[in-house]
């Protein structure tokens, strides 16, 4: 059974810091002062006694910062950073610039980070820490309000792993969607901006749902779109746009990507695919109008190697894309190369931006951490060039487009 964990978490903001700066350092570290109020002590005589006052100077026991908007005198022994209460958290809203690639959100860990890539020079970035989460992320979403969605994996002392959704809302504690333990989506279903989760099993089959719930707390379904397991079938990803939701499934040995929702899909990257074989076919999702699918390649079983015996076939990750009714090609990219199997290398989730394509990737071979899911930088294929360009983003960890 999962447990449901209620301590409040700790936010990690950047304090506002002296003069133009905004508190962000080059390594995306940050900084604040606490400023008292300016005082004065000149000399002075009077005319009952000769006596004159030595200067003290301007801050007297306090330490004075020089900047471009005059002197502060800070307390040295203030404290350097804040910790506010959660329901202080606060979102930028759209008040910031898009770069090259749009602002991000970057979890690594617990470690929940804004990344924005400066307009002009494509390759300068800053980093400002905005959340602390209670358990390390595997998945992360954020809606048009500021409001992020995390699934959070707890593992326990016997290295078995839950899977909790939480919901970090701007001015209010975290809470746990109850019931929830896959996020997927948060996408505008029915007219209603929603996110799109995997419920467990209310009874003894195991099979739970895949359904559609209002970003802002309502309990109510937006929309139902199925089981979301059934015998050796159990859905891994869905992306939902253009009125159509996809999804990714292992199902028995092999692979199925198919739709749920409106009618008129009728290509998926499985059709015909051979059973128990190459290649691995995962994370398939939709470009913003619906009408384009893309999903990752990779290294797959083979019950075929060793006189059928079984084994894994190497091959390299690749990011593909076709029309959803025609399937005409119009991606194939590679994304690494040949690599031994899905723990050495997977690919988690492909993300729409526009002129770019965000994918995410894990690895499970860490000789220190063998149990461990480690989120290496996100990929980002860069449409804005007269060439695509690939490459790694700055920090690793799984990433998302940020609210703008």
């Amino acid at each position: 059974m999962r447990r449901l964990l209620l301590p409040l978490v700790c936010l990690s903001l950047l304090s506002a810091g002296c003069g133009d700066d905004e508190g962000s350092s080059a390594d995306g570290t940050s900084t604040s002062t606490s400023t008292v109020p300016i005082t004065t002590s000149t000399s002075r005589s009077t005319t009952a006694s000769t006596t004159t006052l030595e200067p003290q100077g301007m801050c007297g026991d306090l330490v004075p910062v020089v900047t471009d908007e005059g002197t502060t005198c800070v307390d040295p022994d203030a404290p350097v950073t804040t910790t506010p209460a959660p329901s202080e958290l606060e979102w930028p809203g759209a008040d910031f610039w898009e770069g090259t690639i749009p602002p991000l959100l970057v979890a690594d860990g617990t470690l929940v980070s804004l990344l924005i890539f400066d307009e002009d020079d494509k390759e300068a970035f800053t980093v400002e820490p905005i959340l602390e989460t209670v358990h390390p992320v595997f998945e992360i979403r954020q809606a048009a309000d500021g409001t992020i969605f995390t699934q959070e994996i707890i593992e326990d002392d016997f290295e078995t792993f839950d899977h909790v959704v939480a919901v970090y809302r701007p001015g209010e504690s975290r809470v746990e969607i109850d019931g929830a333990i896959q996020l997927f989506d948060v996408a505008v279903v029915d007219g209603v901006e929603s996110v799109i989760i995997g419920r467990e099993s209310t009874d003894e089959l195991g099979y739970g749902g895949v359904v559609a719930r209002p970003v802002d707390g309502t309990d109510v379904d937006v929309a139902d779109f199925g089981l979301a397991a059934e015998a050796e079938f159990w859905v891994t990803h869905a992306d939902f746009a253009g009125d159509r939701l996809v999804y990714t499934a292992i199902s028995d040995l092999t692979e199925n990507v198919g739709y749920r929702g409106e009618a008129g899909a009728t290509f998926t990257p499985t059709d015909g695919i051979e059973y128990n074989a190459p290649p691995f076919v995962t994370a398939a999702s939709l470009s913003a109008d619906g009408q384009t699918i893309y999903w990752a390649e990779g290294p797959d079983w083979d019950f075929r190697i060793n006189d059928f015996e079984g084994g894994w076939a190497a091959a390299e990750w690749t990011l593909r894309g076709a029309d959803v009714v025609t399937g005409g090609e119009s991606l194939f990219w590679p994304l690494s190369e040949p690599v031994a199997d899905t723990d050495e290398l997977t690919i988690e989730s492909v993300i729409d931006l526009g002129d770019h394509i965000l994918v995410n990737r894990s690895m499970r071979s860490s000789p220190v951490a063998p149990t461990e899911t480690i989120f290496p930088a996100a990929l980002v294929l860069d449409f804005t060039y007269e060439e695509p360009w690939l490459r790694e983003l700055p920090v690793p960890g799984v990433a998302t487009a940020a609210a703008t």
